[in-house]
């Protein structure tokens, strides 16, 4: 079942779709489609995507009334120069879209083709995060997209991922890769991430989290973390092989980290686990309400956004936690119900086998009786 961060999440996504298509004019690359046609050839993964990226516009929307002066030590939002499209190493057998929001590999070379970030990941409170949607897929391949970052600067001659250094990517057919400055400090690792199994739709995030921890994200979850952590302080640049099953992306530009990366730094003693902190505070002293709490925490100090995304987190978190207790009463509900139907025809067997030995015994007796 969606949560309701994920429906509304998702109707921003739709509207970044349809900018982007409007803003190629008839020249631009065929648009990916986003309507039904997408649900018929995507199945469920579409319609989460959809589902999913509302939650930042709405939010905003609620609470765009202006954010008193915060202190010179508040934590920033974002970077100035950041991620906003996809660019082309040499050689690369892609092909972007007039936008270069889209990527798709070359129709007359379908092995692989690599795509790098025009400019650093933007960087949040929670971390650097950036965002694609899968646009195009095959089936029967064995592999499929690598997608992580990289703290080297783009524009680089290479045209394999193996020769980028100072690299953390996922995917293949199911492993991380670290490369570091030299050549032989090469790190590997087995993850339970298959991206081969990918369907149209479907979004798959890179997070450097606070804690500079690279974290895989597949529809908002946390699906997988490297083994080596990014030096701390480091920009860092988005690399994506299109390979195997996955034929085209789009990058979602300016989207934040879901709240599933503010839950897996809840115990943080940084501004992190003192935003959280404040938020779920508030939330329980305020009875939720949204706009309260965020100009009480705009005046504490912390930006709005920061403050909007932090309260997407802990209020999907208290609806997960709502859905889960609800289910479990429900299971335990069925389960004594069950329980109870089997003790009622335990019952009512035993009765009547009580009245079938009654009924012996009294026919017995009477037999008994005549006798006499």
């Amino acid at each position: 079942m969606a949560s309701a961060y994920a429906k509304r999440r998702e109707a921003k996504l739709a509207g970044t779709s349809e900018t982007s298509e409007s803003s190629t004019g008839a020249a631009s690359s065929p648009a990916v489609p986003t309507g039904p046609s997408s649900d018929s050839s995507g199945g469920a993964g579409m319609s989460y995507a959809r589902r999913r990226v509302a939650a930042v516009a709405a939010v905003a929307r609620a609470f765009a009334s202006p954010c008193p002066e915060a202190r010179p030590d508040a934590p920033s939002s974002s970077s100035s120069t950041t991620l906003a499209s996809f660019r082309l190493p040499k050689n690369s057998r892609v092909e972007l879209s007039l936008n270069r929001l889209t990527a798709r590999l070359a129709k007359s070379d379908f092995s692989s083709g690599i795509i790098e970030g025009d400019s650093a990941v933007p960087a949040f409170i929670e971390g650097s995060y950036f965002e694609i949607r899968i646009d195009e897929v095959v089936s029967n391949q064995d592999s499929g997209l690598v997608v992580g970052v990289t703290s080297a600067q783009p524009g680089r001659p290479e045209v394999t991922l193996k020769n980028i250094p100072e690299s953390w990517v996922f995917g293949h057919n199911g492993q991380m890769t670290y490369r570091g400055t030299n050549p032989l400090d090469v790190g590997f690792k087995a993850i339970s991430w298959k991206p081969q199994s990918l369907r149209i739709g479907d979004l798959v995030g890179i997070c450097v989290n606070a804690r500079d921890e690279v974290c895989l994200l597949h529809n908002s979850r946390i699906i997988s973390k490297a083994s080596q952590k990014v030096p701390s302080g480091s920009a860092v640049y988005a690399i994506l092989e299109l390979c195997g099953n996955t034929r085209a992306v789009s990058l979602i530009p300016s989207v934040r980290p879901p709240p599933s990366v503010w839950m897996s730094q809840a115990s943080s003693t940084g501004q992190i686990g003192r935003l959280m902190s404040f938020v779920s505070k508030k939330l329980d002293t305020t009875g939720e309400n949204f706009p309260d709490v965020c100009d009480q925490l705009c005046a504490a100090g912390f930006a709005r956004p920061d403050v909007l995304s932090c309260i997407h987190a802990v209020s999907e978190q208290r609806e997960e936690s709502a859905i889960k207790i609800q289910s479990i009463v429900r299971s335990a509900l069925v389960r004594m119900r069950g329980a109870i139907s089997v003790v009622y025809k335990a019952a009512m067997a035993f009765g009547a086998a009580a009245r079938a030995v009654a009924g012996k015994a009294a026919a017995a007796s009477a037999a008994f009786l005549l006798e006499i």
